[in-house]
């Protein structure tokens, strides 16, 4: 078209492995290149002396020099005219602020450039939002705060929390949780959307590698959501920094670059609320760690609350368990719920497989032997650590230790 301006075009498109060669590409109007993504106009062959031009209504042009104007006819009355999101992005066409949605359509178009720390922008079409749009799987069953074992005072402190924003119409601040690995903080951050009424979104901290994927996934929430950020401290400094503004602003601060070419645009977010675990809060930044605003430290479980544990673990798989065999359960697992879980399952698999009914403490010792775990809980490692410091004798560095246990 006389007067447009010009637009490179992959014959083969690049979303479907078509390569960047001179074969593969050839030049058209703006509007052309928006009917080409528009399904209205289709082009084939390869380039520059053997390309075929196909309308929609089946009528082909056979290209045979490639300085030929190629004039469209306008689409019928009736006929779909090409959606606003056809037309190709360009670096000057970038808005100062956008939506999520905005972001999962274009995110193909931005590729996160680590060495830069920028997005760099590839000019072209968006896609279709459905298409684009992350799907979350919540977990098939949220547990309750009344279901939670051992951790009366920081249920009650969380209950507070969140009595209080519902009264005030917000989403509740930001919360860190703190404990051992396999203490519960999991089972707690889903608690806190069971009670909000809301799905859980549950990620593990390093597969969230650099600050395209959490754009991914923060694109991918709703209002209320509950994002559950485990073993936060292993987060990438460049990611821990964006999420900065994440948390309370709800928004995030894009860098994109083409070329030489600078700019910023502001990505607003859905409302959600953050639940975060760590095992090690030392190694969280400190700016991130103080933006959460209600911190727990989960307490240390007594033997009580792991013997009801151990029984409802029983219960769930079709075993009885004495209170004896709850008892000595609870002694091993060291406060450690996720440790007491798995030797429930261990006894549980004895007790089938030798055809008893219910698990006793003769059975638990069976399995507890098979794993080679003693009464008091000590594993083969911990024992041996053990008799190595006895037969020392006097105190000894962490480092002449793991050399004479062959950890070095």
């Amino acid at each position: 078209m006389k007067g447009a301006s010009l637009q490179v075009h992959h014959i083969r498109w690049r979303s479907k492995g078509g390569p960047t060669t001179p074969e593969n590409l050839t030049v058209l109007c703006g509007r052309c290149h928006a009917l080409v993504h528009e399904g209205l106009l289709t082009i084939k062959g390869t380039a520059p002396h053997a390309l075929i031009f196909q309308r929609q209504e089946g009528k082909e042009d056979v290209i045979a020099d490639a300085a030929v104007t190629l004039v469209m006819d306008p689409p019928r009355r009736g006929a779909a005219a090409p959606r606003k999101s056809a037309v190709p992005m360009t670096f000057d066409s970038l808005p100062q602020e956008v939506d999520a949605a905005w972001w999962r359509r274009h995110q193909r178009l931005l590729k996160w450039n680590d060495r830069r720390g920028v997005f760099l922008l590839e000019e072209g079409v968006a896609d279709d939002e459905t298409v684009a749009r992350p799907r979350h799987e919540a977990p098939p069953t949220q547990p309750r705060f009344e279901e939670i074992l051992g951790q009366d005072r920081v249920v009650e402190s969380l209950k507070i929390a969140l009595e209080a924003a519902r009264i005030e119409g917000r989403r509740p601040d930001p919360i860190l949780l703190t404990g051992p690995a396999g203490g519960g903080k999991t089972t707690l951050a889903r608690a806190v959307a069971s009670e909000l009424g809301r799905r859980a979104v549950d990620v593990s901290a390093p597969v969230v590698e650099h600050p395209a994927a959490l754009m991914t996934l923060v694109a991918g929430l709703e209002d209320g959501d509950v994002l559950f950020i485990d073993e936060i401290h292993a987060l990438p400094q460049r990611v821990a920094e964006m999420l900065y503004e994440a948390l309370q602003e709800k928004t995030l601060t894009l860098p994109i670059a083409q070329g030489s070419r600078m700019t910023t645009i502001t990505l607003r977010l859905a409302d959600f609320v953050t639940v975060a675990a760590t095992t090690d809060p030392d190694r969280m930044p400190r700016p991130l760690r103080d933006r959460f605003t209600h911190q727990e430290v989960l307490d240390v479980y007594g033997e009580d609350a792991l013997a009801v544990l151990a029984e409802r673990t029983a219960g769930c798989l079709k075993r009885p368990l004495t209170e004896g065999a709850a008892r000595l359960l609870a002694r091993v697992a060291h406060g450690t719920p996720r440790r007491l879980i798995a030797m429930v399952r261990c006894a549980r698999d004895v007790a089938v497989a030798r055809s008893r009914p219910e698990i006793d403490v003769a059975t638990v010792r069976e399995a507890l032997y098979a794993r080679g775990i003693d009464e008091r809980g000590l594993e083969p490692g911990h024992r041996h650590a053990l008799a190595l410091l006895r037969r020392h004798g006097r105190p000894i560095g962490r480092r002449r230790l793991a050399a004479l246990l062959g950890m070095s």
